[in-house]
């Protein structure tokens, strides 16, 4: 009798075990889903596309993370924000084809905008002219930092010194 209890109780004391062993298996794997998608998440917000750029507010949010991690990633230059002032709009240009026919009257001339699956063809986009760029660093005090700033930014950016503005975080 003692045996069969033994035996039960063993089998009991496994399949406890078991259950246990598969519960912490699917909680860790869980937890390495979950933080995953949240992590994969969090990098989408900060890495920001050339496709996705659609407007004026987008090209600045795009230039403004682009010049952040370029910065922040200079010795000495510390925690960086950084504000990119554009002028206008992006200006698109789409493909045309023109048509003459001859009539009666005359030849005419017309110019219609190419479709492709129902949207207009964009051959070229002309991003607005880059007004000012504002840029607040923890190293933005001292003029060996500043300088570096300068070079990086008018490099990245293509824009003169004149319109960039560096400031020291408090």
């Amino acid at each position: 009798m003692f045996k069969d209890k033994n035996k039960i109780a063993g089998k009991i004391k496994n399949i406890k075990s078991e259950y246990v062993v598969i519960s912490i298996i699917l909680i860790l794997a869980a937890y390495f889903l979950i933080s995953g998608v949240l992590n994969k998440k969090s990098e989408d917000k900060t890495t920001n596309t050339f496709a996705e750029i659609t407007d004026a507010d987008s090209y600045c949010n795009y230039l403004e993370i682009k010049l952040k991690n370029c910065l922040e990633s200079i010795d000495g230059v510390g925690k960086v924000n950084v504000t990119v002032t554009v002028n206008g709009e992006i200006e698109k240009v789409y493909a045309t084809e023109t048509l003459t026919t001859s009539g009666t009257q005359g030849e005419k001339v017309t110019e219609n905008v190419v479709m492709v699956s129902g949207k207009p063809l964009v051959v070229k986009e002309i991003y607005p002219g880059i007004v000012g760029i504002v840029i607040v660093a923890d190293g933005g005090s001292n003029s060996v930092i500043k300088a570096k700033i300068i070079d990086a930014v008018t490099t990245c950016v293509s824009v003169d010194y004149s319109q960039i503005l560096i400031l020291k975080r408090k």
